[in-house]
């Protein structure tokens, strides 16, 4: 019965050092990728856990959970002088949820949203001042629904509509004066309906009437 103390001791310092060396960071230089999961090199067991990397000046370049191997969670991204560059949502190793990309001067460039690894949802780009330069809507990675394009003085460039990855529907698109360029209409992505086209000056070049995409 006096061993009892030391073995109960040992047990304790095991199970120390076991949540130790779970718990402690490594890099990707520690993993090999395989098939979309991340393995340690020395085992090539499946990792999980924390994975932080940074710049060749010090600064954190990313930060990242694996579980089973997969992303999980959020990954962050910065730039060398420490400015935010992305942060990006995953589950089970795919894109799932918010994708936000930041220019190098601090301004959101883009969101982008996800499920299941596909594009599902609204997608942005933005000017460097904030404005919307694209709007796109997505649905199971194909783009669907209403498009729309801006110039950086917020006149729009293009208005259009998507259907399961087709264009559809009217197409419009004006100079950035406001004045029109041209006018089109898509059937499931082929030319239909009646085409116009107009010069700088607002004038008509040519309308061409298409069916079944001639």
């Amino acid at each position: 019965m006096k061993t009892q103390p030391y073995f109960i001791c040992f047990i304790l310092t095991f199970i120390l050092l076991s949540c130790s060396n779970s718990s402690k960071q490594i890099t990707l230089s520690q993993l090999e990728e395989k098939d979309g999961v991340f393995c340690l090199r020395e085992t090539n067991t499946p990792y999980s856990g924390k994975i932080v990397t940074n710049h060749y000046n010090g600064t954190k370049n990313i930060e990242m959970t694996l579980v089973d191997g997969k992303y999980e969670g959020i990954k962050k991204i910065w730039y060398e002088d420490g400015k935010k560059n992305a942060e990006i949502n995953y589950k089970n190793g795919k894109l799932n949820g918010k994708w936000t990309k930041w220019s190098k001067k601090g301004k959101v460039y883009s969101e982008e949203n996800y499920t299941s690894g596909k594009k599902n949802g609204v997608f942005k780009i933005y000017y460097d001042d904030g404005s919307l330069k694209q709007e796109n809507n997505y649905k199971n990675g194909l783009e669907d629904g209403s498009t729309t394009k801006w110039y950086k003085n917020g006149q729009k460039y293009i208005v259009g509509n998507y259907k399961n990855g087709k264009k559809d529907g009217d197409w419009t698109a004006w100079y950035k004066d406001g004045k029109l360029t041209y006018e089109k209409h898509y059937k499931d992505g082929e030319q239909s309906g009646t085409w116009k086209n107009f010069t700088k000056e607002g004038k008509l070049v040519d309308k061409v009437v298409f069916s079944d995409g001639k």
